[in-house]
């Protein structure tokens, strides 16, 4: 037996219901929600306009303060706002839509926990040998995600099954998209339910979903575990070191850098070694985590010595990074652009300017704007492949095709002899501030 909240069932049937939720959770919410997609005081740290609730909050309950950082959905801004852990806010939502009753889970069938289950028919109809049962609706399925039978009972589930006309030996999905007061029962733990059942895919692409949702879980969790930028903590003196190195220590604070976090022990793949790291948020334009940035260094603060101290995160197939960015800044009217981490970081010490890291040449070609935006500044790099110029181009043929007045903002210096090239940090780390061009009005 085992005591447990559905994380996927609660999400699924809380999805287009967060404007409620907070009312009934989250009090402090109210002038956000009354406000929606405006920018208004935090309701943590207060201050003038850094916090605001995404338009569309209500489907998933995402919400970014420009100090406290991006939650990418309702669970991660409740725990954030009212202080709980995630299995908190877990509980909390659950009990709220009715999912737990009397605000306890119920003793569930191990098996019968995940609300998804994708197998093989082995009888559907109103006589089911194997129980005697002559009176109600039945299908016994053998589940291939536990390897197990299963058998479920019900009207609401008979309703569901004709409609799709179901035969021994075929393949399904089923999945339990609300329950109300749970019966306590050990074989049939459900009550009221509303289901839904489909002709299953091949076999080969579950696996390709617990696949996806593993990946998803484990970006989650590498950004959960990172901490917070402490520009004056030991503890993080290797990514102090680092952003010194760059030129950037002195002249950018703390604010600004609520997408990066420090991982002591960042691990590599197919090893046991570990190297501290910087990790940065890549979010897409509502600020949603999609992935998971890592730079291993030295512990004196330099890019580790490995053939590759960059990388993201294996990303799941049913998302994609293209579109999406290292948000440096939430942009009002006017939003800088650059490929990498510190060239972005550069431009934001350099201009002031809220300034989004693409990670790369493609990234910056592909990169979405948010709407509010009516100005961009493309801060290109200059490589004697001319890749970073030729990216900046067709991005500002794309802004301009979309009505958004997009400048090119060259790098002024020749590229050193025997390097590759120079981009924006090699400005600031040279020339200093006085070293980006004064174009911006």
């Amino acid at each position: 037996m085992a005591y447990r909240i559905d994380i996927s069932v609660v999400r699924q049937v809380a999805k287009g219901q967060w404007d409620r939720i907070f009312s009934r959770l989250a009090p402090a919410l109210k002038q956000a929600q009354e406000h929606a997609g405006k920018h208004i005081p935090c309701p943590v740290h207060g201050g003038k306009d850094a916090f605001r609730l995404f338009p569309d909050y209500s489907v998933n309950g995402a919400s970014i303060c420009n100090t406290c950082g991006s939650f990418r959905d309702g669970f991660a801004t409740l725990s954030w706002v009212n202080g709980w852990t995630f299995w908190e806010s877990l509980e909390a939502v659950a009990s709220e839509l009715g999912l737990i009753a009397n605000g306890v889970s119920q003793k569930v069938p191990k098996q019968l926990t995940s609300g998804i289950w994708r197998g093989v028919i082995l009888y559907v109809g109103h006589h089911d040998i194997a129980s005697g049962s002559s009176s109600d609706f039945v299908l016994r399925l053998y589940d291939e995600i536990s390897s197990s039978q299963v058998t479920f009972k019900g009207a609401d589930l008979e309703s569901a099954c004709k409609q799709k006309s179901l035969k021994i030996s075929q393949r399904i999905e089923i999945r339990r998209l609300a329950n109300e007061n749970f019966r306590r029962s050990d074989e049939y733990p459900f009550g009221r339910c509303t289901w839904q059942v489909s002709i299953a895919r091949d076999k080969r692409n579950w696996q390709k979903d617990k696949a996806d949702e593993r990946y998803h879980q484990y970006i989650e969790r590498l950004w959960q575990s990172a901490c917070p930028v402490r520009l004056h903590s030991a503890a993080q003196e290797p990514l102090v070191l680092y952003l010194k190195h760059r030129g950037l220590l002195a002249l950018i604070d703390e604010e600004r850098l609520v997408n990066i976090r420090f991982n002591r022990f960042c691990r590599i793949p197919d090893s046991e070694q570990t190297f501290p790291g910087m990790i940065a948020a890549v979010r897409d334009i509502a600020g949603r985590l999609v992935n998971v940035h890592s730079t291993l260094l030295t512990e004196d603060g330099f890019k580790a010595a490995l053939e590759v101290p960059k990388r993201l995160c294996k990303q799941p197939s049913d998302s994609t990074i293209s579109g999406c960015a290292i948000h440096f800044g939430e942009p009002k009217e006017v939003l800088a652009l650059a490929e990498g981490i510190e060239t972005a970081l550069s431009v934001v010490v350099g201009t002031g300017l809220p300034c989004w890291s693409c990670i790369s040449a493609n990234g910056l070609i592909s990169v979405q704007i948010p709407p509010e935006v009516e100005h961009v500044y493309i801060y290109a790099d200059k490589d004697r492949s001319g890749v970073g110029q030729e990216a900046a181009e067709k991005l500002q043929q794309r802004l301009l095709s979309d009505g958004i007045h997009a400048d090119i903002v060259s790098v002024p210096y020749a590229i050193p002899t025997n390097t590759k090239g120079i981009d924006w940090n090699d400005v600031l780390v040279n020339y200093g501030q006085s070293g980006f061009t004064k174009s911006i009005d």
